[in-house]
């Protein structure tokens, strides 16, 4: 299982940022031999987070802001205090490859029951495998939340380091899902939600910082998007009950912007007889995306499953 490394606070971002920096100037984009990687873990007990920040978080993903729902932490939060055990991790010894230029591609979260704010979680970031891929390297970190009782929430976040010399595919056509909501996206959404989630890359807060990293602007977070789509899907997944959330990050949002939410029912249920209708989904889930209100390019792709 490799090593595990108990941290005593939240590793500081700014320091992460610099440390990440610093490294990339000596390492590699990839290895020669991945099964050979030590996976470690670091783990962070006994977090609490603050009650106002969750208000936040809730307040800037789109979240029910009424008093029923107010007293659970949303899953997509859970991921959030993960952002500095996954920065220590990728600029610590353990990781062999360069920080600067990982792309958050996938990222997956199960509730296994609700969780009420003020609850303590024990937090353990794991390297669960690295795979040599045609884009580049593959690094899938497995996320646990633990309470008194055990496991609360699980997750599993996967970054890719791509290959310097890529072949251009023309990808595949694809038929977009039913437009249920169209979504503004404000172009100080990167630095809100750096703000209420830790994760300050500076191509997520200013233009000239996106610039000098190959952007045109600023872009929106990844789980931004995922947890504004989580927030609009609420109504069709209880969120005080097991679920599954699994996304993929497609084209970046960039800021400000207008994106389209699509959704329907998925067809794991043949024998569902109104498998056509929304209302179906709270049994057999949805599948969801994200698309540029404009052209119609995919941000996001998912599924939402009730367990």
């Amino acid at each position: 299982m490799g090593k595990e490394i108990e941290l005593t606070r939240p590793p500081g971002m700014g320091w992460i940022l610099i440390k990440g920096l610093f490294k990339s100037m000596f390492r590699p984009g990839s290895v020669d031999d991945p099964a050979r990687v030590e996976r470690a873990a670091f783990i962070l007990n006994h977090q609490v987070a603050p009650k106002a920040l969750i208000h936040e978080y809730r307040s800037v993903c789109g979240f029910d802001p009424s008093p029923g729902q107010a007293d659970l932490i949303p899953a997509c939060f859970i991921q959030t205090l993960f952002v500095p055990l996954l920065g220590k991790y990728i600029t610590s010894a353990c990781f062999p490859i360069s920080p600067l230029g990982l792309i958050h591609t996938r990222q997956t979260i199960e509730q296994l029951r609700p969780v009420k704010t003020g609850t303590p979680l024990d937090l353990t970031c794991r390297l669960e495998s690295m795979v040599k891929t045609d884009k580049g390297t593959v690094s899938t970190f497995s996320l646990t939340a633990a309470a008194t009782a055990g496991p609360v929430w699980t997750g599993e976040a996967r970054f890719l380091s791509r290959n310097k010399t890529i072949s251009k595919k023309k990808p595949p056509q694809d038929h977009p899902l039913p437009i249920h909501e169209t979504i503004p996206v404000p172009r100080d959404t990167g630095r809100r939600y750096a703000r209420v989630s830790g994760d300050v890359n500076p191509h997520h807060l200013w233009p000239f910082a996106a610039k000098l990293l190959g952007f045109k602007r600023a872009i929106a977070h990844g789980m931004w998007s995922l947890a504004r789509v989580s927030a609009s899907l609420e109504k069709w997944v209880d969120p005080g009950q097991p679920f599954k959330l699994a996304a993929s990050f497609k084209l970046p949002v960039f800021l400000p912007g207008q994106v389209t939410l699509g959704y329907e029912p998925l067809k794991a249920r043949e024998d569902s007889a109104q498998k056509e209708d929304p209302a179906s989904a709270k049994a057999c889930g949805l599948s969801f995306e994200l698309r540029d209100a404009q052209d119609g390019r995919p941000h996001l792709k998912g599924d939402l499953v009730s367990l």
